[in-house]
This record gives C-alpha cells, structure tokens and sequence, in this order.
C-alpha cells in the first residue's frame, strides 16, 4: 500500500515545499481509504455524527454544545473524543443520550501534540478516524451552541460543488495575518494572495467521506498536524490586529485553522463560493457555560 501514495496523492505541495517528517508508520495509518470512499447522494449528505472534544477544563462547555444537539437536533449521533477527561466527567458522558464515547489516545501521534492542547494537532485526527467509521462528520467545538435546527440545504449544495469539505462561517482577518510563516515553507502557497483572503473559522465544519476529502485535503491537514515544525510554531503570543485586520502580520497563529485555509484556498484559487456557506444564523459561540439547554441521559456506547 505504502508504494502507492505518490502514484494516488496529488503533488501540490511536492516540487516547492520542505517534505513533511512523518514516520512511515504514520504515512500507513494516514492512508486514504481508497476502496471505501461513499458518493455525495442526498442520504449520505444527510447521514452525518456530530463529532466533539473536550478536556477536563472545558467540559461544563462541552455539555451545553451536546446538550444543544440533543434538543435541535434528537436523532444524530454523536461522538464525544475524550482528550483528558477526570475519571467522574468519564462516567458522566457515558450516560449521555445517542452520545458514543471515544478515548483519544495521544501514543499515537507525536509528543508535541500533548502541549500545549491549544495547539489542536488532534482535531485533524479526530476528523479523520470518525470519517474511517462514517458517511460524514459535523465537527463542533466544544464553545459553540446550535440556537436552531439548522436548515442544511445550502451546506450541501457547497459539498456538491467542491468534493465534501464545507467551512461554516468566515472570520473578519485574513489567513496571513494569523500565520506564523513557518508553516508557508510546508504548506506552500501565494503568501501574498493571502493578505486579501478571509479566514474562515474551524470550529464547525462539516466533512465528507469522498475521495476528494481523504486525497485532496485531510492527507495534508493531517501531516502538517504530525510534523511540529509545521503545525506548531516557537511561541504563540495573543493576536494584535491592527486597524487593517487583512494585510499585516498580527503576530499569532491559528495551528489546525491556518492549515485547513491554507489547503483549501490553494485547491480552489481562493474561490469563496466553493469554501464555505454564510449562513450563520443558527449557532453562537459561547465561551462560558450557559445552561441554555439541558443535557439528557440513557446509559450509552463506549470504545
């Protein structure tokens, strides 16, 4: 299998960029699946989990982002990622209605990844092992909150159009502005195009198992999450944006949503159409626990 990946991956990133330092062993596991790849037809759309993570710290959050699923949205499943949970938090998500709970285990990717949990290297991952097991992942951050069931139409109508990779809800900076330049030497594209492009956020996506997903863009979103020198910058200072939000350098850096803007721009020549849908209406992003909804129990499934 391995003898294939220069043959099946596209080389978007092969003749201009400094090669990734992923072991084979990680190329192995990272393999596309090319023999289960599922069509964009209406039911696999809308077969999609939620897909969530959380550690000790920002589990009151997490509960109200479930608890808000479970109201608006009853029948979808849901899988929990548990990225360092207490003991008592475990027992409590176990109970939890149609919610599935999965143990990240941070042995299998590298160390830099466990610190700072901010540097989010595992949410690619997350992503990728929930697309191994289903149609589709709608990945939500443990701060967002649905306000209403969201009406899906024209997420899937971007889906359609660019192969199953939709981002929903653009940002006001630009992805230069919150990139710290390492990661261009990995991740190569038009620096300077990127100074007029809008960032769109990461914290709520939605993912399909196409061909197009696994080749095109999770291979690269996670080996840049494997490789430190990538993924993870020397230092991560607060953002400091300037009144032009798009064309200088704030000095910060976005890890898994750098990446992803980076990927996905250079697929589609920075065509805004193709990325994202702008209907972001019906979420909020709520960094405090809020008891907006109450989260219902049943005594569920684990791994």
């Amino acid at each position: 299998m391995a003898a294939n990946v220069s043959e099946k991956l596209p080389l978007q990133y092969a003749s201009n960029s400094i090669p990734f330092n992923a072991s084979d062993e990680a190329r192995r596991t990272f393999m596309p699946p090319s023999d289960s790849f599922h069509p964009l037809t209406p039911d696999k759309m809308a077969d999609f989990v939620f897909v969530t993570a959380a550690s000790s710290n920002h589990f009151n959050e997490v509960v109200d982002a479930i608890a808000s699923i479970q109201t608006l949205m009853p029948r979808k499943q849901i899988y929990f990622f548990d990225i360092g949970l207490r003991a008592d938090q475990i027992a409590k998500v176990k109970d939890w209605c149609l919610v599935t709970y999965r143990y990240f285990n941070f042995s299998e990717v590298p160390k830099f990844t466990k610190h700072p949990l901010k540097a989010i290297a595992w949410k690619p991952l997350v992503i990728e092992k929930t697309l191994r097991e289903k149609s589709a992942a709608f990945w939500v951050d443990a701060s967002f909150r649905l306000l209403k069931t969201p009406d899906m139409s024209e997420a899937y109508r971007v889906a359609r159009r660019n192969g199953g990779f939709v981002m929903l809800y653009g940002l006001r900076h630009s992805t230069f502005a919150v990139t710290m330049p390492n990661m261009y030497r990995y991740l190569s594209t038009d620096v300077n195009a990127q100074k007029n492009i809008t960032q769109f956020g990461s914290g709520m996506l939605l993912v399909y198992r196409t061909e197009k997903v696994f080749r095109d863009i999770l291979w690269w979103w996670v080996r840049c999450s494997q490789d430190a020198d990538c993924f993870v910058p020397h230092s991560c200072p607060t953002c400091r944006f300037k009144k032009d939000r798009y064309k200088p350098f704030a000095n910060c850096h976005r890890f898994d949503q750098s990446a992803i803007n980076i990927i996905m721009s250079n697929i589609w020549l920075r065509d805004n159409r193709m990325l994202y849908t702008a209907n972001d209406t019906f979420f909020r992003v709520v960094r405090s626990v809020t008891h907006m909804y109450s989260i219902k129990t049943c005594n569920v499934t684990s791994v």
